[in-house]
């Protein structure tokens, strides 16, 4: 007899501390330094070891025992705070430090933290770490009531080995907002800065900004936070990089423009004026946009109608605009140095409103959904209105909001790509006027009644990294047509409490999950028990200890997550730089669009071939669902039962499930299942195939060779 595995078949805690920083204030201008849990809230540098540098404008965060994200090594900034009249904002970033070759912080045997000056004047940090035979020293500078903190980095290659054509330079990770890449960077080579506008990058949102100044990077990555130099290091060089830390309290960027023009002693002119509607009423908070060789540039923000601020000298091009209002008309200007040039609008639109009730075809009931605007006037300034909306969770109110005047084509969809296609509406909205529109759509596919549930299984919130709010994830996989709820935030169960709740009250089942993220591999775990927090510190732990760790978080499955990525562990293994040896207990390897299919697939076919369950898993990575794309990569598990995560985690596991980027798929039998045949005699396997879009092609795939193919777009 002879057993023929079908394997799988693929279609293309809250553990919140509680802030003791809140009664924590600054009483003194001058420069101070703490020892001990950071005083900012939120923040995560919470040892008895750890350091905060701080003067009147802001406060850093150093780690010198907590653990940064993502594995990297000790001595960075975790938390950074603006302070405002004495009282310290939440926590705005994530991680600022000095990568010696493109986030490879690894291998390194030490890391120090001392305090060179403790103020009042000007306080200084001196860190020192190891990479390879590298010796890194980074000096931190923050001197009495400025709002940038000098940052200098050397390296010395101690060793024989050369390190030839690597990347090094700073990063700056925020915590939330929006990113803006150096202006002007867009039409250039992917990764090229060279010949960008500016030598900064920045993240922001309505009410604080961050900007990072690195003269010596010609090159950026992540959508501009991180900064690099492209160099060699040979044995016994140095080489040394000098970059600005600059906070801004509220949502404006030109302060960053005036600080690199007073660096470059770079002269400059004076820009000011009143905003006004067409109805001669004021705009209260203007926002004047400035381009640059037709690049968008920088912004300022004004206050009451009226604005004031400094560019450097040249030729520019300006308009006015504010939120959810049509755009001023363009004005070309020559700044001079030391002039004032005073410019008026008055030909800003007030917005109009569209309404939009959502319903099903088949049932005619209030659904879940997305819309998109497609055409239409958008913002360069990303917090004065979004283009991506989705339906409430309780279904009490329509789906409203305000947008400016002007001719918009809305994508609206429940399902899109999946169960369902996308329908497209155009309207003209007016200013001061209503317009409610009713949209039914239709549901072509309803696999729940053949038991086929979907989720997408790596989805982030707003921790590190992401910057979706947990009740937006769960509005963004509900109209994504997902039947599960899923949350993997890096090496933290932070919302996983609050994702519970929202779920209870919708009936619908969450998987608690955490990416458990080392600098050489990340990896899915779940489901998690209540309030399941790490008890490893994921930058030393080898990967034994990880899945040890995530086990006593009562995770029945880990998945190993985009597997050849720079940092992915297969990657890892074959460079030799994963802690720890080859442990082959994990349950699933993942698909997603920032990795790479062919390789994926190919070490799965060796998996396969040795007869090992080891299966698929798919998700989409989002860490922005306004603009990202939740459940684009999604598992359908088959669960005979009712949909529960207990359900859901046992059939994943037996490999009753498909990976699929829109096609469904319906088996004779059911992946994973064990067949026992006589040799010598065939075996038919059924697919039921469908999809809202085209299917090209199938093919079915044995020991890793294609064994049959059918050409669907001929098929008649």
């Amino acid at each position: 007899m002879k057993n023929l595995y079908i394997l799988s078949f693929l279609i293309c805690f809250l553990c919140m501390h509680q802030s003791h920083a809140q009664t924590h204030t600054v009483k003194e201008t001058g420069v101070s330094i703490i020892q001990g849990p950071t005083p900012i809230p939120n923040g995560d540098a919470l040892d008895q070891a750890d350091i905060t540098l701080q003067n009147s404008k802001f406060a850093v965060s150093f780690s010198v025992r907590s653990s940064p994200p993502w594995g990297v090594a000790r001595g960075g900034i975790l938390d950074l705070s603006i302070i405002n009249d004495g009282e310290y904002s939440d926590d705005l970033a994530s991680l600022v430090d000095f990568m010696p070759n493109n986030w490879s912080s690894w291998p390194t045997t030490y890391q120090e933290v001392n305090i060179l000056e403790e103020g009042p004047d000007r306080g200084v940090i001196h860190v020192k770490r190891d990479w390879h035979k590298v010796v890194l020293e980074t000096t931190f500078t923050l001197k009495r009531g400025e709002n940038t903190m000098n940052i200098r980095t050397e390296m010395t290659n101690k060793g024989v080995a050369t390190f030839e054509n690597i990347l090094s330079g700073y990063v700056l990770w925020a915590d939330g907002g929006y990113l803006y890449d150096r202006p002007g960077i867009g039409d250039l080579q992917p990764g090229s800065a060279a010949d960008a506008l500016t030598s900064w990058t920045s993240s922001y949102d309505e009410d604080w900004a961050l900007a990072f100044h690195a003269p010596f990077a010609g090159h950026t990555g992540y959508d501009g936070q991180d900064q690099y130099k492209r160099h060699t290091l040979g044995p016994e060089e140095t080489i040394s990089f000098e970059g600005w830390l600059q906070v801004v309290p509220d949502g404006e960027l030109s302060p960053v423009v005036e600080f690199e023009a007073e660096r470059q002693n770079t002269g400059m002119g004076t820009l000011s004026g009143k905003v006004q509607a067409t109805d001669g009423e004021i705009v209260e908070e203007p926002v004047l946009m400035v381009h640059k060789d037709g690049h968008p540039y920088v912004w300022a923000v004004g206050a009451e109608g009226s604005y004031d601020f400094k560019l450097p000298e040249g030729e520019y091009s300006i308009s006015a605009m504010a939120e959810n209002y049509s755009t001023s008309s363009a004005r070309n200007i020559l700044v001079h140095t030391e002039k004032t040039l005073e410019l008026n609008f008055d030909d800003l639109n007030k917005p109009g409103k569209v309404v939009f009730d959502i319903t099903g075809e088949q049932t005619g009931n209030n659904i879940d959904a997305k819309l998109e605007v497609i055409e239409g006037q958008t913002y360069p300034v990303q917090y004065m209105g979004r283009k991506t909306f989705f339906t409430n969770l309780d279904f009490s109110e329509e789906v409203a909001f305000e947008l400016a005047p002007g001719e918009y084509t809305f994508k609206i969809g429940s399902g899109e790509g999946f169960i369902s296609t996308a329908i497209e509406e155009k309207l003209v909205i007016k200013s001061g006027e209503v317009i409610t529109k009713s949209i039914s759509l239709p549901y072509t596919f309803t696999p729940q009644q053949t038991n086929w549930y979907s989720a997408d299984l790596h989805h982030h919130t707003d921790v590190l990294d992401g910057s979706t709010p947990t009740q937006n994830v769960l509005q963004s996989q509900l109209s994504a047509g997902l039947d599960f709820a899923f949350i993997s935030d890096h090496d933290s169960g932070k919302n996983h409490m609050l994702m519970d709740s929202l779920t209870s009250q919708r009936n619908i089942p969450f998987i608690p999950s955490m990416e458990i993220s080392p600098s050489w591999g990340h990896f899915n775990v779940f489901p998690l028990d209540g309030g399941a927090k790490l008890e490893i510190d994921p930058s030393s732990s080898s990967i034994d200890e990880i899945i040890d760790d995530a086990k006593r978080m009562g995770a029945e499955v880990i998945s190993v997550n985009h597997p050849y990525i720079s940092y992915g562990y297969f990657h890892s293994l074959e460079a030799g730089s994963a802690t720890g040896e080859f442990d082959p207990r994990f349950d699933l390897v993942e698909l997603n669009y920032g990795g790479s299919f062919e390789r994926d697939l190919e070490r799965m076919y060796s998996f396969w071939n040795k007869g090992l369950a080891i299966y698929l898993t798919a998700g989409s990575d989002t860490h922005d669902v306004w603009d990202g794309n939740t459940g684009g990569m999604r598992m359908y598990v088959h669960i005979p039962e009712n949909p529960t995560v207990e359900g859901f985690v046992e059939n994943i596991k037996n490999g009753h499930a498909f990976a699929t980027s829109g096609p469904l798929v319906e088996p004779g039998y059911i992946f994973g299942s064990q067949i026992r045949i006589t040799p010598g005699d065939e075996l038919e396997l059924p697919f039921k195939l469908m999809s809202v879009n085209n299917l090209k092609s199938v093919q079915l795939i044995s020991d890793g060779e294609v064994a049959d193919s059918l050409d669907l777009q001929h098929a008649g």
